[in-house]
């Protein structure tokens, strides 16, 4: 492999994400959550200053994208300034790492995917060691944490990843890539995806199947039966999914309602950064003492997370936040 300003970056990018393995820093608090945050602001501080290994080419025109990139990202330092909190330093690393991607113009493709298959396969099999108690959870409630504090961010994290090789599966017809590679992804998904359905993870579980039907929607043409078909049956799982864990689904529209008491109070201007964490707790104590049912105040809890992205940007930035989300997301598709 060539010394180039891509592949340093590449594989550094690839170290990081096998980062999110281990737990390097014990002597602090929390190690589950803070430990990945420290290591990965460090790798990619690294990989900052990697991306200006000595070259002749730099970025030469901004694309819509830099600017919308540049314009998140000086709000970020300003309302969630490094020096703040640990999440405020992981916010600075994601702008270092979108930059030193534009500065070398690129990953390597290759290189990259296979540190995802071995990232995948190593949670993978953390998972079922764990279940086997062989590994011990982190968790005292939930027999599979892998290496994190809760089922639930070893569930995104190992969806996350297997959106790759999914999306190579679906993709690529078998002769298309190297027979070894396209067996690796296979075997990859086949020992990821059970591992998966027992975190018991019900958004995971979503987004997998969102990621297998986008695959199958843009490489097959859907006919109108089947679109009803897929939509019916969509229904049916979501259902499903509901009777799962009802409870936790109520807990979520309970939040969702409250959360829609804060916006129409601030539809424009919302409440600023931290805004929802800020003020949440008193919307829902007015809600459960004015229209809150029985079962609802049963729910309640001490909650500081929307679990909705799109309304969390409503609450804080008003309806001017939200078009910019919802405008970065499709100009990355456009783009």
């Amino acid at each position: 492999m060539a010394i180039t300003r891509k592949n340093i970056v590449s594989l550094l990018i690839g170290f990081l994400l096998l980062g999110l393995l281990f737990n390097p820093i014990k002597e602090i608090p929390d190690v589950p959550h803070q430990s990945f945050l420290f290591t990965c602001t460090f790798l990619a501080t690294v990989i900052g200053i990697a991306a200006f290994y000595p070259t002749k080419q730099f970025i030469h025109r901004l694309t819509i994208i830099d600017l919308l990139v540049i314009l998140i990202a000086v709000g970020n330092i300003y309302f969630y300034p490094p020096t703040s909190n640990l999440f405020g330093l992981a916010r600075f690393a994601l702008i270092i790492l979108y930059w030193s991607i534009r500065q070398t113009g690129g990953l390597n493709g290759t290189l990259l995917y296979t540190i995802i298959l071995i990232t995948t396969l190593v949670l993978s099999i953390i998972g079922y060691m764990q279940i086997l108690h062989i590994l011990p959870s982190h968790h005292p409630h939930f027999d599979i944490t892998g290496p994190y504090g809760n089922p639930t961010i070893y569930a995104g994290i190992l969806c996350l990843l297997l959106s790759a090789p999914i999306m190579v599966l679906s993709h690529f017809k078998s002769d298309a890539i190297h027979r070894y590679t396209y067996l690796v992804s296979f075997l990859t998904c086949i020992i990821a995806l059970p591992i998966l359905w027992l975190t018991h993870c019900r958004s995971a579980w979503i987004a997998v199947l969102a990621i297998i039907s986008y695959s199958i929607y843009s490489r097959f043409s859907i006919s109108f039966r089947w679109g009803i078909s897929t939509l019916i049956t969509i229904a049916l799982l979501s259902y499903l999914l509901y009777q799962f864990k009802p409870a936790s689904a109520d807990g979520r529209i309970l939040i969702w309602k409250v959360t829609a008491q804060m916006i129409k109070e601030k539809p424009f201007t919302g409440f600023g950064p931290h805004g929802f964490t800020a003020n949440y707790m008193h919307f829902q104590s007015e809600y459960l003492k004015k229209e809150g049912s029985i079962y609802e105040k049963q729910l309640a809890d001490n909650n500081h997370y929307v679990y909705n992205e799109p309304l969390r940007w409503t609450v804080e930035y008003g309806i001017a936040g939200l078009l910019l989300l919802y405008w970065n997301i499709i100009l990355h598709f456009l783009v």
